[in-house]
């Protein structure tokens, strides 16, 4: 048996209020800076996407150059893997043949699966 991992992504707000911090820039202005971000789960909005539609954004970035920072970190950073999570309702249920061979094909991203040998 084995469980499944999720991945959590950096998407548009988060990561905007994520670089914010590190950037020290005042909670109050990343927050209305990331409210002008639409938020649809169904249908994410990439943080680029939100800068073309939103004048607001654009009047922000190009009149303080530590939020046109943030945003050109925040772009960069946009889409990466924020976080693993197991699963909550899935395992793999196998002999350690079926389940080594998972762990082989993701063993580059995951090292805690048994090495080949051991299966």
């Amino acid at each position: 048996m084995a469980q499944i991992i999720t991945f959590g992504t950096l998407q548009a707000r988060g990561v905007l209020r994520d670089v914010g911090r590190v950037l020290q820039m005042p909670y109050g202005q990343v927050d209305k800076l990331c409210k002008l971000v639409p938020q649809n789960p169904t249908a994410p909005v990439s943080l680029k996407q939100a800068i073309e539609g939103e004048p607001r954004l654009q009047a922000e970035r190009d009149g303080d150059q530590v939020v046109k920072r943030a945003f050109d970190i925040a772009q960069k950073l946009e889409g990466l893997n924020r976080h693993a999570s197991t699963h909550a309702a899935g395992i793999v249920i196998g002999g350690p043949a079926a389940i080594g061979a998972g762990c082989r094909s993701t063993a580059t991203r995951n090292p805690t699966c048994p090495s080949p040998s051991s299966t």
